[in-house]
């Protein structure tokens, strides 16, 4: 009987301490203004750079081309705005100054244009792009065959086909095999020898219109003699002093 009325003594006591107990008060947390301003800030940012981008005065409407002399620039022109077409992620203007790649395109003209040795697109005011190019010159036309000929440079890179000559305008040359635009048909010491000769056989009243690399060893050039094609064949790995000593 003790030990029950001890028992209920302890439940009593713990039941009347819990009831006196106050409530654990809930703690409250504060609210994030400074995590909400930043938001807020960065989509006020955001907002102001999609509107500007989108603003039409900050619009390319204008391409300028210049430096050119043979090319039509209008054909550069529809290059350089074929790449201000469309949108990126479907609302961002491409035509936008902020966001036109003028290194892409730069890249571009000059793979679409073997015939420019430079290319350079800069933006001009708020609405304007000038691409300045500079063409290659022809010095020779190297030659597949009669009918088939390309510009070259006096530095023996070949850039663009020629139109069929039916005079002589250029010296012909016919070596090595066709590339992609632009390219080199000839080595640099092989080029020296046909510059050499240009250079030297006026002096012994021989004017060259056409070399021929037939092998290592055999260069036919073709010249006017009396009014008539004429034909000398040397030897390029020959010295060429020696060549033109014995000529």
């Amino acid at each position: 009987m003790a030990i029950t009325n001890g028992m209920y003594e302890r439940t009593y006591t713990s039941k009347v301490f819990k009831q006196n107990t106050p409530k654990e008060k809930k703690e409250k947390h504060p609210f994030p203004w400074k995590r909400f301003l930043w938001v807020v800030a960065g989509l006020l940012f955001v907002t102001a750079v999609v509107v500007l981008i989108r603003a039409p005065k900050l619009q390319v409407s204008n391409v300028e081309i210049m430096g050119v002399n043979v090319t039509d620039p209008e054909d550069v022109s529809t290059i350089v705005n074929s790449y201000l077409e469309g949108h990126y992620l479907y609302f961002l203007p491409r035509s936008s100054m902020l966001l036109v790649p003028t290194a892409v395109i730069t890249r571009h003209v000059r793979g679409q244009f073997p015939r420019f040795s430079s290319v350079d697109i800069r933006r001009k005011g708020v609405d304007r792009l000038v691409v300045s190019v500079v063409e290659h010159e022809g010095k020779y036309l190297w030659c597949e065959n009669q009918e088939s000929c390309f510009f070259m440079t006096k530095d023996g890179v070949v850039f663009a086909p020629a139109p069929f000559f039916s005079g002589d305008a250029y010296e012909k040359i016919f070596v090595g095999q066709k590339k992609d635009l632009p390219f080199r048909p000839m080595t640099d010491s092989t080029f020296s020898i046909v510059e050499s000769l240009r250079e030297r056989l006026p002096t012994i009243e021989i004017v060259p219109k056409l070399f021929r690399f037939v092998s290592e060893h055999q260069v036919d050039i073709i010249f006017v003699h009396n009014g008539d094609d004429a034909s000398l064949i040397i030897d390029p790995s020959s010295p060429l002093d020696e060549t033109l000593e014995d000529l």
